[in-house]
């Protein structure tokens, strides 16, 4: 009998490893994205940030705190799976890491590792940030 071997998946995924528990209390000054969009299984635009969800950017002293803001933010704005698009996490401009709907940190899929922050001109909703953990 032949044994069949497992054959990894060849799509972009944007989450590599996920990052050991021990590893999310290390203190920086990380910034995370926090952002929606619309889940196209229930109508809604997929390129589109969901109406009265601000879109912005939190500072965090930990992946671990990074991950408790994601949650939040989730949560207060009923997000869903599939509207979930935020969780990016930079560190001085890079970025480090990649926090997935259940609050899960991951370090960037290979094509995502040493990406830059993204210079938007749009300026970070306050609203976005009043989330704490």
């Amino acid at each position: 009998m032949q044994k069949k071997e497992s054959v990894a998946a060849t799509s972009a995924s944007p989450y590599g490893d996920e990052i050991p528990q021990g590893e999310l209390s290390r203190v920086g000054r990380f910034e995370v994205t926090l952002e929606s969009v619309g889940n196209p299984d229930f109508g809604q635009h997929p390129d589109m940030s969901l109406p009265g969800v601000p879109r912005g950017r939190c500072v965090a002293a930990s992946l671990q705190e990074a991950a408790a803001k994601c949650r939040k933010f989730i949560d207060e704005h009923d997000l869903g799976g599939g509207n979930w698009s935020g969780g990016d996490v930079y560190e001085e401009g890079m970025l480090v890491a990649r926090i997935s709907y259940n609050g899960r940190v991951w370090r960037p899929g290979e094509n995502l590792a040493a990406a830059p922050a993204a210079d938007d001109d749009e300026q970070d909703d306050e609203n976005a940030c009043r989330c704490r953990p």
